[in-house]
């Protein structure tokens, strides 16, 4: 484990000679200011370029895991900043090249978010971007865990929903066929393709149906999202102009952006299902409220497409969406 940082040590390295019975507070300002040094250890780089890719995450329920892109080839090292709610703090500094660090002073139930910079003599980067991450998690009647994280007043599941069952443990209908997805009244579920492998890693699309039912999805202590509490959640993170980069998580790809995940939300583009067709894997991400008017349900639309846009909209019932969960 890395040792938390010591206040008040400052090391400053100087390539003037040693001035006997000279003025003290001139000496001092020639250290600071003197530019033409040609001493083998002086800093040759005179721009540190700021650490890239941060990105924290939970390793069960007592560290997280902080890892980035280290920029700069002349760093002395990194410092550390967090912040738990009550502002940002230098709470540890490591050496040069390195790229990861465990943080193990976490406490569970806790949210915390990071941010880094390099240093050198008298030289700082600038910040990196933020990362997220926290040691809240949350379990369905099927036994599946899901991440957590608390987001202004709000504390937002982190992955996609899953289950399939109701919390009464009934089951939900698989209907992964075209005809009887869009003739159906009743709750049902699907997974993009009707592939494992995006069930895994994008969860399940419900139709407002299974969102509805009095049975609930949501596991106990939590609830499907509000139109209104969606829009708590935007308006918190800038609007709609600015909040889809903090809630998408960094990908590759075709329609990868400048998303950051600083909120750690952790948006994926999982696609959905509309009329019993599969759109836009990879391309965008629509959850579900459970406000409802007569035909359609309002859901929270992020396009991956597209740098720090979200915007909201109303699909039809029958349609196949995430389903993200907000704590009661």
């Amino acid at each position: 484990m890395a040792m938390p940082i010591q206040e008040g040590v400052v090391l400053v390295k100087s390539c003037i000679p040693v001035m006997r019975n000279c003025n003290c507070i001139l000496a001092l300002l020639l250290v600071l200011s003197y530019q033409g040094c040609d001493a083998p250890d002086q800093e040759i780089s005179t721009i540190l370029s700021a650490p890239g890719a941060l990105r924290a995450q939970a390793i069960g329920d007592s560290l997280i895991r902080i890892t980035w892109v280290d920029n700069s080839d002349k760093e002395r090292g990194f410092f550390i900043e967090r912040d738990d709610g009550q502002g940002f703090i230098q709470k540890y500094k490591v050496a040069e090249n390195i790229t990861e660090f465990i943080d193990d002073q976490v406490a569970k139930d806790s949210t915390y978010t990071y941010r880094i910079f390099a240093y050198a003599i008298l030289k700082k980067s600038d910040y990196s971007n933020l990362a997220t991450s926290s040691l809240i998690s949350v379990t369905d009647v099927d036994g599946n865990q899901y991440p957590a994280v608390r987001i202004g007043n709000q504390v937002w599941m982190a992955e996609n929903l899953r289950t399939k069952h109701y919390r009464n443990g009934v089951p939900v209908t698989e209907l992964p066929v075209l005809e009887q997805w869009i003739h159906t009244s009743a709750g049902a579920y699907c997974f993009y393709d009707n592939s494992p492998e995006n069930r895994d890693q994008y969860g399940l699309l419900y139709n407002w149906f299974a969102v509805a039912d009095k049975r609930r999805l949501a596991p106990e202590g939590w609830h499907i999202p509000t139109e209104d509490e969606w829009l708590t959640l935007i308006d918190h993170l800038g609007g709609n102009y600015e909040a889809g980069e903090k809630l998408k998580t960094l990908e590759e790809g075709e329609y990868a952006t400048m998303e950051t995940n600083s909120s750690g939300f952790s948006a994926l583009p999982g696609g959905y299902r509309g009329g019993g067709t599969y759109y836009q894997l990879g391309q965008s991400a629509i959850f579900w409220s459970s406000t409802e008017d007569p035909d359609a349900a309002f859901v929270c639309f992020l396009d991956c497409a597209y740098n720090g846009y979200t915007r909201e909209g109303w699909y039809p019932k029958n349609s196949g969406a995430s389903v993200r969960c907000v704590k009661d």
